[in-house]
């Protein structure tokens, strides 16, 4: 088999569900990933103390990430519309030599990006991230390790995996040391430090609970 051309790997989506599926305008890249979780049942009769999986029986599941330029298309408005009315549509991935891939795919994160001296672009990169800050943040026991290599395959590396797991610890941390002492906020305190923190971050705040001639690189 010869080396295929990236740009042939084409995302398509079927809005309406009538079967007819539009090509996502304006894509650079295109992923399709598949993982599938496994079932551990090791006993200490298990031959040689050996890991021992069951066959057939983790849940399996694909995931699907692009990313380009905007173009302001039908498709972009058909993505749009997707993201904020919470449907589940068909998709289909055409991969060259291989075949055709389709099913309902949920879209979990829509992002636009553009540079001061570039092109607006959209993306899914951090969907992975999200969904594991998420999983965490209301189920920890249902993050497996599918969703940490859909992370890796999202072109994150574990550093990434673990910032992303500390903040959301650290916010759920505070979050329920707050409410669980019953400590509440107002309206006029939030829209006063929320420029700040948008602007400064949490440097402030570290710099005010450093104890006096204490000093940390910054």
């Amino acid at each position: 088999m010869t080396a295929q051309k990236g740009k042939d790997l084409l995302l398509k989506l079927d809005e309406t569900g009538g079967g007819t599926f539009d090509t996502i305008a304006g894509l650079r890249a295109s992923r399709l990933s598949f993982n599938s979780d496994t079932v551990d049942v090791t006993t200490a009769e298990s031959a040689g103390n050996w890991r021992e999986l069951l066959a057939g029986a983790g849940l399996r599941a694909a995931a699907i990430s692009g990313s380009g330029i905007f173009k302001d298309a039908a498709s972009d408005a058909a993505l749009r519309r997707v993201f904020f009315d919470g449907t589940i549509p068909n998709f289909e991935i055409v991969i060259p030599d291989f075949g055709i891939v389709s099913g309902p795919f949920q879209l979990t994160s829509l992002e636009y990006s553009g540079q001061h001296d570039g092109e607006a672009g959209f993306g899914e990169k951090m969907a992975p991230l999200l969904n594991v800050a998420r999983k965490l943040t209301e189920l920890p026991s249902s993050i497996t390790d599918a969703d940490a290599q859909a992370v890796y395959d999202a072109g994150w590396d574990e550093k990434a995996l673990h910032d992303a797991i500390m903040v959301t610890c650290c916010f759920n941390f505070m979050n329920r040391l707050l409410e669980g002492h019953g400590v509440h906020g107002n309206e006029a305190l939030f829209k006063q430090r929320g420029p700040m923190l948008k602007e400064h971050g949490h440097l402030p705040l570290v710099r005010l609970l450093r104890p006096a001639g204490a000093a940390a690189a910054e």
